[in-house]
């Protein structure tokens, strides 16, 4: 199935176990049922878009070459979601997954809570907060966009390959938080779980209120 151009709409479940070229177009899910998305090997789509009263359940991995504006519940389960466009999040998001960020993505709409973060390209923050429940992982470039992150999971690592600057930073949740490099905040820095940096003594640098 070649999609076409412009806009793509499905209002029932999306089942692939064949070919799909997404082109340059929009897929948009906006069933009054729950719909689900299953591809073998995984789907790519260009722009994706949800709307509608039923749930969105991935049942496999996706990619997004643009961007992904969800208006609806969107249940991503285990299945990671690789996005290289804007994040545009208004409805419900809920997952246990991955989500890379491999190009440069902009954090829209509502707050969205994440599981595993893994930033590979350019992730600007929301401008208010972002909860994340899982891993840190930073391969690329975070932009604070003067918001604030929120880890509230259970055990988690802040780490990656680059340099991490938060604005504020709030450790909660009922885990240990362990750091895999240096951290900075512009901001303030709030612990109300732990913070462990005694792996490997990393920096904590912090410019605003601890």
């Amino acid at each position: 199935l070649t999609a076409p151009s412009g806009a793509f709409t499905v209002s029932g479940n999306w089942s692939n176990s064949g070919a799909f070229t997404e082109r340059f177009g929009t897929v948009t899910f906006n069933g009054a049922s729950t719909q689900t998305i299953t591809a073998t090997g995984g789907e790519t789509f260009n722009n994706l878009n949800t709307s509608g009263l039923g749930t969105k359940v991935l049942a496999s991995a996706i990619t997004i070459n643009f961007d992904f504006t969800n208006s609806s519940t969107f249940n991503a389960g285990a299945n990671n979601i690789n996005i290289r466009g804007n994040w545009d999040n208004s409805g419900s998001y809920s997952s246990s997954n991955d989500v890379t960020f491999a190009n440069n993505t902009n954090l829209l709409g509502s707050v969205t809570t994440f599981n595993n973060i893994v930033i590979s390209g350019t992730l600007t923050g929301h401008s208010t907060n972002m909860n994340v429940t899982g891993n840190w992982t930073n391969n690329g470039t975070f932009n604070h966009n003067s918001g604030k992150i929120t880890l509230n999971g259970a055990a988690q690592t802040i780490g990656g390959t680059a340099a991490n600057t938060f604005n504020h930073l709030d450790i909660s949740g009922t885990g240990i938080k362990t750091l895999g490099g240096a951290i900075t905040t512009n901001g303030n820095l709030t612990i109300n779980s732990t913070l462990d940096v005694s792996a490997s003594n990393y920096g904590v640098n912090v410019k605003g209120n601890w």
